[in-house]
């Protein structure tokens, strides 16, 4: 609190022109590391946040502080994102002379950072008046073109992985705050939802406004059936005389509902419930996907468990190998119960999406829209009726989902955390290398390879991709848990195993060679993403964390079948890291080789990367080796 006191105080402006009497300061870090901001203008005006925003580091502490002289109390609505749309987008709190502090996010309170990288609003309350501000979340270890670079390697190998459609932001405004939000089911479930009122009101308005136009006509029949004044008269006169009792003047209606306007709505309507019933077979397979992967999950742990009941009072195994099993137990629970959360998830969506259906299908299959051909239209004609411009406003609205005019506000996805972004990012990097070095699909294309495991979380473990080149094949495989015993290993034929504390490698490559037809393990690439400066992973005088792992994956082997071991299965261990210029691209230590990989500063192109010339040659040199 003492840095916060020496700063200087610059008057709040609200649009330029109007004073408040208080001070508010954003305060950033803390020790010599702390950066104090002063909050030097809001606005009336939602739509002009754009000028007024604040930028905040990530994963440092943030704390807002009021300065004011007089009794006032300030209400602040500080936004943040939430897993649950039905749960309060905002960190609601007062500031006051006497309580002038509010905490924000401070590190080693065991809480998950609550933002990520892109733009932010608050609200300041005061007298009656709200006022707003927004903040920006950049990132900590690259600048923000290096990080947009790395948007985009991700959303070009696999459109969409860079968001999370899990937690979301609410923005206000006209786009400003919205940053990107590619296309996606989830994306577009989400902006359906918003719409669908919209959308069957303009149908609705259509068809009243088609049945209010019909013309009426007139046919002789041999049976009265809906007369008129001009039936009667038609009777009375001369020629309706001669047919007088057996000939009669009944009114039609002339079905006009058959109109290029028409047409059109009926077409573009189609294609929305085209596009919905692509979304909802996609979310079924992957549903499908997900429901195997955690029965398999629970089948593993109650393995685990059988496996520590057997061990618990055996004498000759060591307290350190049953903690061991212990914490794997433990970490898998973990991760069963977020797959469950998510499968859950995953269950509503699916029967609020097939509700969509269903509603839209009904919409347009009236008597109405039934007298309605699919033909293509001869003109495009939109049509005067405001039920035709309400329809084409939400058809347009379909192809620029996030654009948000006004004050109104939105539900958006956010990017996935920065060091989630940065592990994807090197993943597609590997993937690119091996394919610049000759490497490619043999059957599935990466893309369908890739989608299988692809979730609204993001990659799930042990997504894998296999390429080929001649008589050599590699499976680049993410985030997969090794086996902590051989026979488990081979049980579940996956046949990696290790003995050692840390299991869970980021990347691994694994090389197998063709022979008499078949597939045989050679050897194994490690890399370890690590999303910290130099300093945090690597120290001389002993080891961190991030050492401690990479000496532990030396220990990984595999097992071909039973009693066939290859005990030296790890041919290289390469920790990957976003730079540092005090440092050599390239630091081989004991435990494994240090490489900075991240996207050059001005860099023109997304493949403009420091770090992969020098990866490259680390893989191309291991895959001679084993080949």
């Amino acid at each position: 609190m003492d840095s916060l006191t020496k700063t200087r105080n610059i008057p709040l402006l609200i649009d330029n022109t109007e004073h408040l009497p208080f001070l508010l300061k954003i305060v950033v870090g803390q020790g010599l590391h702390q950066e104090v901001l002063d909050v030097t203008g809001l606005t009336t005006k939602s739509h002009m946040i754009h000028q007024y925003i604040y930028p905040i580091t990530e994963l440092k502490d943030v704390m807002i502080e009021l300065r004011t002289g007089e009794d006032l109390d300030i209400k602040i609505v500080w936004n943040k994102m939430n897993e649950n749309e039905a749960e309060e987008n905002t960190n609601s709190f007062h500031l006051s002379r006497n309580n002038p502090v509010h905490i924000l996010y401070q590190n080693g309170r065991g809480e998950e950072y609550p933002w990520r990288c892109g733009t932010y609003h608050f609200e300041v309350y005061f007298n009656n008046r709200v006022y707003f501000g927004g903040f920006k979340i950049d990132p900590k270890n690259v600048d923000s073109n290096q990080l947009e670079h790395i948007h985009e390697v991700i959303n070009q190998n696999l459109n969409g992985l860079a968001q999370d459609y899990i937690h979301h932001k609410k923005a206000l405004g006209n786009g400003n705050l919205s940053d990107f939000e590619n296309h996606s089911y989830w994306h577009y479930f989400r902006w359906y939802e918003s719409i669908e009122t919209k959308l069957l009101s303009s149908l609705k308005m259509i068809e009243q406004n088609g049945y209010h136009d019909i013309q009426p006509s007139y046919q002789i029949g041999e049976q009265p059936r809906r007369l008129d004044n001009k039936s009667l008269r038609f009777e009375a006169s001369y020629k309706g005389s001669i047919f007088r009792g057996t000939k009669y003047l009944n009114k039609l209606y002339d079905s006009t509902f058959d109109l290029d306007i028409n047409r059109l709505v009926k077409i573009r309507t189609y294609d929305i419930l085209s596009q919905m019933g692509q979304g909802i077979h996609f979310l079924k397979k992957i549903y499908t996907d997900q429901l195997n992967y955690l029965d398999k999950m629970k089948s593993e742990l109650e393995e685990l468990k059988a496996t520590r009941e057997t061990i618990e009072n055996a004498k000759r195994i060591t307290e350190r190998e049953k903690q061991r099993i212990s914490s794997t137990i433990f970490g898998k629970e973990i991760s069963f119960q977020k797959q469950k959360g998510q499968l859950d998830q995953m269950s509503n969506l699916l029967k609020k999406v097939e509700l969509f259906k269903r509603t839209l299908t009904g919409k347009i299959h009236s008597n109405f829209w039934r007298a309605v051909t699919l033909d293509p239209p001869k003109r495009l004609m939109v049509g005067k009726h405001p039920g035709y411009h309400l329809f084409h406003q939400v058809w347009r609205a379909s192809h620029s989902l996030n654009k948000v005019k006004g004050n109104d506000s939105t539900v958006l996805p956010v990017y996935k955390p920065t060091y989630v972004l940065y592990e994807y990012y090197v993943y597609f990097g590997m993937l690119t290398i091996l394919q610049e070095l000759g490497y490619d699909a043999e059957e599935e294309t990466l893309t369908e390879q890739l989608l299988r495991t692809f979730y609204q979380d993001g990659l799930r473990d042990g997504t894998k991709v296999s390429l080929v080149k001649d008589d050599t094949l590699i499976n680049l495989t993410y985030d997969e848990d090794i086996e902590p015993d051989a026979n488990v290993a081979l049980e579940r034929k996956t046949h990696f195993y290790s003995g050692g504390g840390k299991r869970k490698p980021d990347i691994r490559i694994d090389l197998y060679k063709k022979s008499d037809g078949n597939w045989f393990y050679k050897n194994t690439f490690i890399v370890e993403v690590k999303y910290s400066p130099f300093h945090n992973i690597f120290h001389r005088q002993g080891q961190t964390r991030a050492m401690e792992q990479m000496y532990e994956y030396w220990k990984i082997m595999y097992i071909r079948e039973l009693n066939n071991f290859e005990r030296h299965a790890i041919g290289q261990v390469v920790c990957v890291y976003p730079g540092s210029e005090a440092q050599p691209i390239v630091c081989p230590e004991s435990c494994g080789i240090f490489l900075q990989y991240l996207p050059k500063v001005n860099a023109t192109s997304i493949y403009d990367i420091t770090g992969k010339e020098e990866l490259t040659a680390l893989v191309s040199e291991w895959i001679q080796k084993n080949r």
